[in-house]
């Protein structure tokens, strides 16, 4: 009797710029994210072929033209049945199965471990049911069965680090025999860009080179200090799941991380035409109280961020929007949960039935917008991922806010979006990355911002002085200039350059600098001078300068004016146009 043959799928995307890869942009262009996305995917369809199991591609039917170009036409490519990835995988493995074992291997990855599509189908012929190549996010790499059965594939947290963890605990539960495979690494975030080893892109030379070329343009960090051994379920269920991880250091110390795995959510700050924000109010249980809350939810397999949020805002409040926006992708709770949100903005609001899941009660509440907003910045949301929605909204709320009081305070130049960008400054607005709101003001005069982009790219970033010096200069000079658009963006660069909360404060607060605190001679005679600078120039003497030689070099001194006469400009800019804190800082 004639052994079947064995069938390869490989899950795939196209790489396109703006659409692989993005959580890696920054600090890789779209176009970088691309080039890496394809590399991977062939690398892994070689990889497959090299251990002799010629793969076909399953990728969404609307790319299936696009990949086959991708790969020269070479491996034939298989449209994917359903919606979402767990249809994709569920459908095909049902559909392959009859012809003999199947394994469906992820493209995310830098090839296959060695001799890996002989072990998993080893393995099946052995007697397991299912076999999982976990990856070092909680998903996996390969899932090869030799039999179809629906557990591994029902209610699974899906791009979670449970993902794996669940579906062996769901297929162990309904008596299937698992067996895994060794722990990979998938490539989604720059950490993971950071932990290749030498080893683990022995098999994938395409990838190697652009890893290579990314390391010695400095896009590659160091890598992480922690190293996880191994990941175990407590408990879970669709919606979250307890992991407790093992991890190790650098000197071999064992440590473990218990914390929650959740699927991606949204956040959607609704208002209605007569400048109403929509709100629900609802009963949480962990906190046993009752919260006033923007419509939220969870990101079902297979929706995009956006559809979700329209469907949490039908659902929760019965409301269509006229226009979204998107405002932030950010972490709730880094220590403690695995949660990635997105909030949306959306405007033109109309309000019909509620359509709320099995067992919500949920409470549609109308909040006039402006006392919404003053709520949010006094602090008056307890849920914190509601007060942060409303505050990333404020800026694109706030002039309507003023209208309808009255305020006739004069009016802002425009914005200028990517899309109305003359060609002179479109490189300043890249793809998947939204610019500052200076940069988007001075656009409004392109051939000036053509000159002066280059100039502050220079003098603001790190060069031969470093950046917490820099910092030191552009937060002190803002502060002197009394810049409600400049300080507060530079509190925030300026902790992230490494500056201290008393330095921070102390930069701040007018002069003279008091004694002792946070700095040493050295950064004193740099703020002295930036205060001098400001408040009067002439008052800069001899005696002063002699302190700055003894402390910067000659050139450093120089680059450092240029600094604070440029910022003072970018002080003059924001402050006479009113300018809005971009959402980013007001996210920090």
């Amino acid at each position: 009797m004639r052994t079947p043959r064995p069938t390869v799928l490989v899950v795939a995307k196209t790489p396109a710029p703006g659409r692989s890869k993005t959580r890696l942009v920054p600090p890789l262009t779209p176009e970088q994210a691309a080039t890496l996305a394809e590399a991977l995917l062939l690398d892994t369809l070689d990889s497959c072929r090299a251990q002799g199991h010629p793969p076909r591609l399953l990728a969404p039917a609307p790319e299936v033209p696009a990949i086959a170009e991708v790969t020269g036409g070479a491996v034939p490519v298989l449209a994917q049945e359903g919606r979402g990835l767990a249809d994709a995988l569920r459908l095909a493995m049902a559909r392959h199965l009859p012809a003999g074992p199947v394994a469906i291997v992820s493209s995310d990855i830098p090839g296959l471990p060695p001799d890996s599509l002989d072990a998993a189908f080893g393995a099946l012929a052995e007697g397991a049911d299912l076999v999982l190549g976990p990856s070092h996010d909680g998903g996996y790499w390969l899932i090869a069965m030799r039999a179809f059965h629906e557990a591994p594939f029902s209610e699974i947290p899906w791009s979670t680090p449970a993902c794996a963890a669940v579906t062996a605990r769901r297929a162990e539960a309904a008596g299937l025999r698992v067996a895994k495979l060794e722990l990979w690494r998938d490539l989604d975030t720059s950490v993971d860009l950071a932990a290749l080893g030498r080893a683990s892109l022995a098999g994938a030379p395409r990838t190697a080179r652009v890893v290579e070329a990314l390391r010695a343009a400095g896009l590659v960090p160091d890598p992480p200090p922690l190293r996880l051994v191994s990941s175990a379920l407590v408990a879970g269920n669709p919606w979250r799941a307890l992991l407790d991880d093992r991890l190790c250091d650098a000197d071999g110390r064992a440590s473990s991380y218990t914390y929650l795995a959740v699927p991606r959510a949204v956040f959607c700050v609704a208002v209605t035409d007569d400048g109403d924000l929509v709100l629900v109010r609802q009963y949480r249980h962990p906190v046993r109280d009752w919260t006033l809350e923007v419509p939220a939810g969870s990101v079902a397999d297979g929706e995009t961020p956006l559809d979700a949020a329209k469907r949490e805002l039908r659902e929760e409040t019965g409301g269509v929007a006229r226009d979204w926006r998107h405002l932030a992708t950010f972490f709730p709770s880094t220590g403690h949960l695995s949660l990635r949100a997105d909030a949306f903005l959306a405007e033109g609001v109309v309000l019909g039935e509620q359509v709320p899941e099995a067992g919500e009660d949920v409470h549609v509440v109308r909040v006039p917008m402006a006392a919404g907003l003053e709520l949010a910045r006094g602090g008056g949301f307890p849920e914190g991922q509601t007060a942060l929605a409303l505050l990333l909204a404020a800026p694109h709320l706030e002039p309507r806010v003023r209208e309808a009081a009255g305020d006739t305070r004069g009016p802002r130049l425009p914005l200028v979006e990517r899309d109305q960008a003359g060609l002179l400054v479109r490189r300043l607005y890249p793809d998947g990355v939204d610019p500052s709101n200076i940069t988007k003001l001075l656009a409004n005069a392109p051939d000036t911002l053509a000159v002066l982009a280059p100039l502050l790219g220079q003098v603001m970033n790190a060069s031969t002085v470093d950046l917490p010096t820099k910092e030191i200069v552009v937060l002190r000079v803002s502060a002197l200039n009394a810049c409600s658009y400049c300080v507060p963006t530079h509190v925030v660069a300026a902790r992230r350059a490494g500056l201290s909360d008393d330095a921070v404060a102390a930069l701040i607060d007018p002069p003279p600098l008091a004694d002792g605190g946070a700095f040493g001679e050295r950064e004193r005679s740099l703020i002295e001078y930036c205060d001098r600078l400001v408040r009067d120039a002439a008052t800069v003497d001899d005696a002063l300068i002699a302190r700055l030689r003894a402390c910067y070099a000659d050139h450093e001194i120089v680059e450092l004016t240029v600094l604070a006469g440029a910022i003072t400009l970018l002080n003059y800019v924001a402050s006479g146009f009113d300018l809005p804190l971009d959402p980013r800082t007001l996210a920090s």
